[in-house]
């Protein structure tokens, strides 16, 4: 789906949880998704009043989250969907706050679609090779869902971006976020979730945002009247890990098993 290139775009580390990271739970191990091969651009779409809503040439921001390498400035990229509402990454693009920012094969990316005042959420894993890279669509050319926009929001919420520990939102199992997602389409969902779900669904109807909070790659962006509820939801999720041993964790130290293709 992504043109790729194997240059620096963000520091520390391998692909898909691969690397170090800043949690001590234990290894997860979960089949590892099959991958389509060239994948097709992923529908960046809202839940509207009156049902699924493309966002149609809208700007779109996407990070692994991570530190910049040394000598880079730029946290994140920038792109927009094309008049039909498709996403897809570029190789590299204009940099937040500045320079020029370039996808790393193996990577986990947090994507971001803002439209008719709130955001379609989703993730890809960008491969080495077209035909490694999975996202969290339940078919090809589907849109993106309150499901998807659930998990990014998780991953996005409780990553962490400090170091050494810097990979982020790639310090995650991309097959165990797949895993979550699948499950939050098909349950069985917890009360938090499905509260989760309900609230992203009527955030976007209404034409509110989902940020729970300011982007550590863009601190610049207005104040969420809507981030309580959202945060407090997401919370109330990462709480009720204890009874839903599915959720996904950022990987221990050692790494995670079973991660999709680099």
């Amino acid at each position: 789906m992504a043109t790729l290139s194997l240059l620096a775009g963000c520091g520390g580390g391998g692909g898909s949880g691969s690397g170090s990271g800043s949690s001590g739970a234990p290894t997860q191990v979960v089949p590892v998704q099959t991958p389509q091969p060239n994948p097709a651009a992923i529908l960046a779409q809202i839940n509207g009043p009156q049902g699924p809503v493309p966002l149609a040439s809208d700007p779109v921001v996407f990070s692994c989250g991570c530190q910049p390498d040394s000598g880079q400035t730029a946290l994140a990229g920038q792109a927009s969907t094309d008049a039909s509402g498709m996403i897809t990454l570029p190789s590299s693009s204009t940099g937040i706050p500045s320079g020029t920012y370039t996808l790393v094969g193996g990577r986990n990316y947090l994507i971001v679609t803002s439209g008719s005042g709130t955001e379609s959420w989703t993730m890809e894993h960008v491969g080495t090779v077209p035909a490694n890279n999975i996202t969290l669509s339940a078919a090809p050319g589907a849109g993106t869902d309150p499901a998807q926009a659930a998990a990014a929001l998780y991953v996005f919420r409780f990553s962490d971006a400090t170091p050494p520990a810097n990979l982020a939102y790639d310090d995650w199992n991309f097959s165990t976020i797949a895993s979550w997602v699948s499950r939050l389409r098909s349950g069985p969902v917890s009360n938090a979730e499905s509260k989760l779900l309900a609230d992203i669904s009527a955030s976007q109807a209404a034409g509110k945002s989902l940020y729970p909070m300011a982007p550590p790659w863009n601190r610049n962006l207005p104040t969420n009247p809507n981030a309580g509820t959202i945060n407090s939801d997401l919370t109330a999720v990462q709480q009720s890990a204890a009874t839903e041993p599915s959720l996904p964790t950022p990987c221990p130290s050692g790494g995670c098993s079973g991660t999709p293709a680099p």
